[in-house]
């Protein structure tokens, strides 16, 4: 059971200028997943995960810091032991700096980092953050490395050299990069708020990889393995809205990538070609059946290329030369679906999710924690190039596939729940379809999970 306690320590007390708490404990993960398809003998994997965490704070101050192991087996023998520092983060709050009103919140340490849009990234990285909060304003900004977290936890994909080193067993760090960012918020109604930003990612794999030796421009022969660096600038924007009388959340994100890519013309070596990418998304939440249930809808545009370009990220090569490129860029994966997962780039997808919790109430103790879920996701490709998944590169069709969702959350105690997953995927796979030879015509994802607080 996770405990909270004083710290009577003068010593202790005098350095945080007043009574300090602790809590501590561990969760341990159990998950079995059995994985079918139209035509392939099913596959299963296990999935052991311990998680031990710390949180020291007062008023002013707190320090969290989370390690966790995991143990992967599948059944066609590959497995997997991992060992991570999730969060090792120190805050500290001033208050009053402005105003009563204002305070100042500084964080250093690894954490998650999601930008203002919601459509870059959302992974750890080792950063440091100030926030300035003065009545209906807010400032934030920021800056991180994402080269010393696990590339298990930060799965940071920009570069072709990227996506090898996301499979190569021997390399256990994540790809090199910095990002900075600038945020600006305004809360003009109660449950509104508006918010604009500034993201930079700058790749620094040629600084810290002596042996690395990126491709040139003006060089003839194709570089996969050694792709040039590439840098980015991201315009954001996100806007937020609550109904409480009618339950109702709104939102609306959107993103611009801006930079330069030194992209192999077949037959004419590499170029430096503007790339200029944008995505869109809008979400809305009805709380409905008396705060039980809720409708949740997504609906999400990212620019893509035409079929010249073969290769979804950066550094690859294209048939002939374009004006620009404009496959928007995501740093992380946007933990789409659960079968078919890709990265926001050359996307459309509509999504609608219905959850309920059906015995919220006293009298069914046991049962107060159940939840289902249904889900539904369907997808296309914005343009006829490369999205973030193998496809028939001769397909002029855009419609990717569709993904059924179900799953059942129970907490039974208050340190002890059970979860069932099943999810199906199935894809446009049909003559001259997006997925023909490449996939099955469904793939699905079944998953039991215990988990143990302690």
């Amino acid at each position: 059971m996770r405990t909270k306690f004083p710290i009577l320590f003068g010593l202790i007390v005098a350095l945080s200028w007043g009574v300090t708490a602790q809590d501590f404990g561990g969760i341990i993960t159990e998950s079995f997943d059995v994985d079918t398809s139209a035509e392939s003998a099913p596959s299963w994997a296990n999935n052991l995960n311990l998680v031990l965490y710390f949180d020291w704070k007062s008023d002013s101050w707190q320090f969290q810091s989370q390690g966790s192991l995991t143990h992967n087996y599948r059944s066609d023998q590959s497995q997997l032991f991992h060992a991570d520092l999730d969060i090792f983060r120190f805050q500290y709050v001033f208050l009053g700096i402005l105003g009563d009103a204002s305070a100042l919140q500084l964080d250093v340490g690894r954490f998650n980092y999601t930008d203002s849009s919601g459509l870059v990234i959302n992974t750890n990285i080792d950063q440091f953050t100030s926030r300035l909060d003065w009545s209906t304003l807010d400032a934030t900004l920021g800056a991180g490395y994402s080269g010393l977290v696990s590339k298990y936890t930060s799965r940071i994909l920009y570069n072709l050299k990227d996506a090898i080193d996301s499979g190569d067993s021997a390399i256990y760090l994540a790809s090199p990069r910095l990002f900075a960012w600038l945020s600006l918020g305004w809360e003009p109604l109660p449950l509104a708020k508006i918010e604009a930003g500034y993201l930079r990612q700058q790749d620094l794999r040629a600084y810290v990889n002596s042996q690395y030796q990126p491709a040139q421009d003006g060089d003839l022969l194709f570089k996969p393995a050694n792709p040039p660096p590439f840098d980015t600038n991201y315009f954001l924007l996100r806007f937020d809205w609550g109904l409480s009388n009618l339950g109702l959340k709104l939102g609306l994100s959107g993103a611009l990538s801006q930079g330069n890519s030194l992209t192999h013309v077949n037959l004419e070596g590499y170029k430096s070609i503007a790339h200029l990418g944008w995505a869109a998304e809008g979400r809305a939440e009805w709380q409905i059946l008396q705060e039980t249930g809720s409708l949740q809808f997504r609906g999400l545009i990212a620019s893509g290329d035409p079929a010249e370009r073969t290769y979804f990220y950066e550094g690859g090569s294209i048939g002939e030369t374009l004006p620009s490129l404009s496959t928007f860029r995501s740093a992380s994966p946007a933990g789409i679906g659960k079968v078919f997962q890709p990265m926001i780039g050359n996307l459309a997808l509509v999504g609608l999710k219905w959850s309920h919790r059906p015995w919220k109430t006293p009298a069914f103790t046991m049962w107060s924690g159940l939840e289902y879920s249904l889900e539904v996701l369907t997808s296309f490709r914005m343009n006829k190039g490369a999205i973030s998944v193998v496809t028939n590169a001769n397909s002029d069709q855009y419609y990717l596939g569709t993904e059924l969702i179900a799953s059942i959350n129970w907490n039974i105690f208050s340190d002890f729940s059970l979860g069932m997953t099943s999810a199906w995927f199935v894809a446009n796979q049909g003559s001259g379809g997006v997925f023909q030879n490449t996939r099955e015509a469904f793939e699905s994802q079944n998953s039991l999970v215990l988990r143990v607080i302690f």
